[in-house]
């Protein structure tokens, strides 16, 4: 059992790499001081027990710990403490009280900027207070700042009772003693030869404490050589930090040494990317070697502090001043981390051959975050070497999301976007820039039409199932350019659409009734998938022949389902048809949007219960569009007329409404009625121009795509 002053005036204790980041909000540290507080006032003569502090002795001669568990209230009572050093604005000194406190006993293992900032608040915060700099202001953003500044009014509305009011040193200097002398944490020191990443784990998937891909992170790890230099440690987690951004640019985070030695040469990239040794090799030759005087806090003058202090850490993307002539576009990916772990384990998996007999063995690889944790488990329990799986995974991480950057389109704003990010050197900066990631300058792209129909391919998967899960259009994707990571634009787009064209005819409009000859049988996504990278099954099952309307409208013959029951991809692909027939006039500018909603044009209930309309008509694919749930619910009920006046009422509203519900609004203009004889015109339509789309077979070479 350890008072506050016994912990932070004996031993040293470090923060290993498998830990998070400082995280502690302004509620948190608010409600420690006030625990803290009410107990001293209430009982001032009890001790308070802030819980455990696990620990793992590092070296015995020195009194070394690592923390396993507690670095959170360890991290936060440093930086308290720290606070009440630097009170004297209110007017009250404690440097008798804290003469012991001469320096920081605790450390960060490869977070240089939280160790230098934390070392900046012990020596002088006027520092980074005071300062107007730029780096400066990136430090105030950092939770160790904001920490210590929540600490510091905290404390000083604790001696300053009331406004207006002198300040009472007495009641600090009574908190101050009950911190140091009455406030107790256990540290427990786990055996000798425990693996720390294990119990790590274990402990923390008790509870909310850590994210399952954090979990994962510590296991992966566990498994790497050890490595006296930590090197292949150091380079993982860094590898693992910049790929968890899904928000930007993998190149953007990384430091600008290694970034210009991975990153300024795709060609290079590519080829070291191969290894894991000689991902480790670049990126940790690129590290300027730091002096002793940098390493060592206790040396090191306030001005270097500061100056290792604004480098931000590994897993914040590096930002030097006048690097970008070019501002980096805000985007929003369209996946989460957690996920796109599992994409990576999946293509990985997917892609290593295995004798046929062996196939039965593995695992299946759910594209559900939810199973993140289990999922790995399974995976790892039939890899014999998992040092070379994790090193493996790291360097195919890294790998695939290069590739994801630059061939997954991204949500900008409101609309979408391609583009790659590079990086060149001028002068002695950095410059970013972009380009689209299939220019006009490929001999086959004409006036950019590949390119926009390649982003609007992936939009039309990505609408028409939003979710973070089950992004089997993406895997698909990912898994070609993961084959072939160099592409061109024309081979890219077949690929898409033949994907598009499997979805259609091997699950939307196929059935599910195994004894019907008559239809195509309908597959799940994962076996659409496999028979396009097969090449004994071909690209896909379906037959025109075999199509299945009834899935997407009641005809004469049959009343299967309403007509909101249609598949939103039916309706996105055929929206896609009609943008591809016309790229150019007034579809030019069609942009796939989250239309969430299926509309009858021709209203259910309409307000005239005699205008009813059978249900063949009713529920026909004609009458139906895709539409936001807003715009559902002000036109649902109107005549079709109606609806034909107010959804035009504005040209700017009507271009941004899907192109079915566009070609029904001037159907219904122009002829004056819609009916039932206009829907099945338009139903018949719709299915002929289908039908005359999926038999456009683009078949690529399953040994060479790209020839």
């Amino acid at each position: 059992m350890l008072s506050i002053k016994e912990l932070l005036s004996q031993d040293t204790y470090r923060i290993p790499r498998y830990q998070r980041n400082f995280s502690w909000t302004t509620e948190d540290v608010s409600q420690l001081l006030q625990d803290i507080a009410e107990s001293a006032q209430k009982q001032p003569v009890k001790n308070y027990y802030l819980g455990t502090l696990v620990t793992a002795r590092k070296d015995k001669s020195k009194n070394i710990f690592e923390t396993v568990d507690g670095q959170q209230r360890l991290t936060a009572l440093t930086i308290i403490l720290c606070a009440i050093k630097h009170l004297k604005s209110c007017g009250v000194d404690f440097a008798d009280e804290l003469t012991w406190f001469n320096k920081i006993n605790l450390s960060f293992e490869q977070r240089d900027r939280s160790k230098n900032l934390l070392n900046l608040i012990f020596e002088n915060p006027d520092i980074v207070e005071k300062n107007s700099r730029s780096d400066a202001e990136e430090l105030k953003q950092d939770p160790i700042w904001g920490a210590y500044i929540t600490a510091s009014i905290q404390l000083r509305n604790r001696i300053e009772e009331k406004k207006g009011q002198k300040t009472n040193p007495s009641q600090g200097k009574v908190l101050l003693e009950y911190l140091l002398n009455k406030v107790f944490l256990l540290r427990t020191e786990l055996p000798k030869g425990t693996e720390l990443n294990r119990y790590f784990e274990v402990m923390n998937n008790r509870g909310l404490q850590l994210e399952p891909q954090e979990i994962v992170k510590a296991r992966l790890i566990s498994y790497l050589d050890k490595d006296p230099k930590q090197r292949n440690q150091e380079v993982f987690n860094q590898i693992w930090e910049a790929c968890s951004q899904m928000n930007k640019y993998v190149v953007e985070a990384f430091p600008p040494e290694p970034r210009i030695m991975l990153f300024s040469d795709e060609e290079l990239f590519m080829s070291k990317a191969k290894d894991f040794k000689e991902l480790t090799n670049v990126i940790c030759a690129s590290r300027k070697e730091k002096s002793e005087t940098v390493n060592n806090p206790d040396n090191a003058s306030l001005e270097a502090l500061l100056n290792q202090a604004k480098k931000r850490p590994r897993s914040y993307p590096e930002e030097e001043k006048g690097s970008s002539k070019q501002p980096t576009p805000e985007y929003t990916s369209l996946i989460d981390f957690p996920n796109f772990l599992l994409l990576v384990l999946k293509i990985m998996r997917s892609e290593k051959h295995k004798p046929e007999e062996q196939r039965a063995e593995e695992p299946n690889i759910p594209l559900n975050d939810k199973g993140l944790i289990d999922t790995f488990d399974e995976v790892l329990e039939l890899e014999k070497d998992k040092n070379h799986f994790s090193e493996e995974f790291a360097r195919n991480l890294l790998y695939l999301r290069f590739l994801f950057d630059k061939f997954i389109i991204k949500r900008h704003k409101y609309t979408w976007s391609l583009d790659t990010l590079s990086y060149r050197q001028k002068g002695k900066e950095q410059e970013k820039y972009f380009q689209a990631t299939f220019s006009n300058k490929e001999k086959e792209i004409e006036e950019c039409s590949i390119p926009d129909r390649i982003i609007k391919l992936q939009s039309m998967f990505h609408v028409s199932s939003p979710s973070h899960t089950y992004k089997y259009w993406m895997y698909a994707a990912l898994r070609f350019i993961f084959r072939y990571p160099t592409p061109d634009a024309k081979k890219f787009e077949s690929f898409l659409w033949n994907l598009g064209r499997a979805f259609m005819l091997d699950r939307y409009l196929a059935t599910d009734n195994e004894e019907d000859k008559q239809t195509n049988l309908r597959l799940s996504f994962q076996e659409i998938v496999s028979n396009l990278f097969n090449e004994d099954t071909g690209a896909y099952r379906g037959e025109i022949c075999k199509i299945n309307w009834a899935n997407i409208n009641i005809g004469p013959e049959t009343s299967k389902q309403p007509g909101e029951a249609v598949e939103h991809f039916v309706f996105n692909f055929f929206d896609y048809l009609l943008w591809k027939r016309e790229p150019e006039g007034k579809k030019k500018n069609f942009i796939f949007a989250f239309r969430n909603s299926v509309e009858h044009f021709y209203p259910q209930h309409p307000a005239d219960s005699e205008k009813d309309l059978h249900p063949n008509y009713l529920q026909s694919f004609g009458n139906l569009c895709l539409v936001t749930r807003g715009t559902n619910s002000r036109f649902s009920n109107l005549m079709p007329h109606q609806k034909a006046n107010a959804y035009g009422s504005e040209k700017k509203e009507l271009g941004s409404y899907s192109l079915k519900l566009q070609e029904i609004i001037a159907k219904a203009r122009n002829e004056g009625e819609w009916n039932g004889t206009a829907i099945k015109e338009a139903e018949e339509a719709a299915k002929k121009m289908m039908i005359e789309e999926l038999e456009n077979n683009v078949p690529w070479n399953f040994d060479n795509p790209a020839t």
